[in-house]
């Protein structure tokens, strides 16, 4: 796969001229556009790939995938399907190390413009399939009939395992936040809309730098897994009427979910709070991160979970048959279905506990 992505928010950047008392101290109602005639932005942002960079990025991985499956009648009443699958999906994050190498060498080698996160390709994604079918016969004198009607009554049940995409989007968002990008910002800028492109990060201070927000992969990051299970049993009740009553179910396991990577820890009783009047932004003292030499790290990891159940039941009925038609030969049937069934979705958290983030009823 080859892919040239333009995935870069404010790249050419963006200018606020406040029109309001608000934002320039006029009187209520007041409206006034001059700072927007005069070219002086309340406040400027862009977004700059760091020296050694590229804002256009290129990636490049191969997914490999093999399949094999087959039905076997094992028995005249038991059919088998066994099946395997393997998945070998591309790293496209992989394709960002190398202009990393290149915006840390640019940058005298500083640690601080490293991506230390680099997870490799994810080659576990073994996929096997299991089915089967079962139609049990029972003479005359057995006890079992009443339940099996003789011949009419089967007997389904499966089990699958899949892996969902890694999709690109996860590589372009750590290519988009620092050590591969910084953002500029500044206030009551005139000549605004000449002088934003030619502003720079500064790059000087690793300490300062080294708050900076970002988005990482975890090391161990892999593709999410997805189980299913299902068993139903159909019994024919009359000529016209089959009844079935089964149960599928799903587990979701490292599923896709974003953690705070340097949280921050217990406040103090008062904490304080400094408000930047210019960005809307502000700090809040006394509750320090966990490493209190770095900013917000946000981590894309595999930490949720999910699980699914459910009963199905329907009756299926013939309620008339057309005779056949003497031009064609073929008999018109109709049928009617009712169907009862009831799920619950439940998702596991970080610590361990489960909580309901869904539940339905109908019929």
């Amino acid at each position: 796969m080859d892919l040239k992505s333009f995935f870069f928010p404010f790249i050419r950047g963006r200018l606020t001229y406040p029109t309001s008392q608000a934002g320039l101290g006029l009187p209520a109602g007041t409206v006034s556009i001059q700072n927007f005639i005069n070219d002086v932005a309340a406040v400027a942002n862009i977004n700059k790939a760091l020296p050694g960079g590229q804002p256009i990025r290129y990636f490049r991985w191969y997914d490999y995938y093999f399949f094999a499956q087959d039905t076997w009648q094992v028995h005249p009443t038991l059919f088998l399907s066994l099946g395997l699958r393997y998945e070998a999906p591309g790293n496209a994050l992989a394709s960002l190390y190398p202009v990393n190498d290149a915006i840390q060498a640019t940058n005298g080698g500083d640690a601080v413009f490293r991506l230390d996160s680099r997870p490799g390709r994810d080659l576990n994604n073994f996929q096997p399939r299991i089915g089967f079918s079962w139609n049990p016969r029972t003479g005359d004198g057995s006890w079992l009939r009443f339940l099996t009607g003789g011949n009419r009554l089967v007997v389904r049940g499966g089990y699958a395992r899949t892996n969902d995409y890694q999709f690109v989007t996860l590589a372009n968002t750590v290519g988009t936040t620092f050590p591969f990008v910084a953002a500029v910002s500044s206030t009551g800028l005139a000549n605004a809309f000449t002088t934003l492109p030619t502003l720079n990060p500064d790059l000087s201070d690793p300490a300062a730098l080294n708050l900076l927000t970002r988005t990482i992969l975890d090391t161990n990051f892999r593709a999410p897994m997805a189980e299913q299970f299902s068993l139903e049993i159909q019994r024919e009740l009359d000529p016209n009427t089959v009844f079935r009553v089964g149960y599928v179910g799903t587990k979701g396991t490292g599923l896709f979910q974003t953690i705070d990577g340097n949280p921050r820890t217990l406040c103090s009783a008062v904490p304080i709070r400094i408000d930047d009047p210019a960005t809307g932004a502000f700090t809040v003292l006394g509750c320090p991160r966990v490493n209190p030499n770095a900013g917000v790290i946000q981590i894309r990891s595999n930490q949720g979970s999910s699980i699914y159940h459910s009963m199905q039941l329907s009756t299926s009925t013939r309620v008339w048959s057309v005779p056949a038609r003497p031009t064609t030969g073929r008999t018109d049937c109709r049928s009617m279905r009712f169907t009862n069934c009831r799920f619950i979705a439940v998702r596991r958290g970080l610590a361990g506990v489960s909580s309901e983030v869904g539940s339905l009823e109908g019929s």
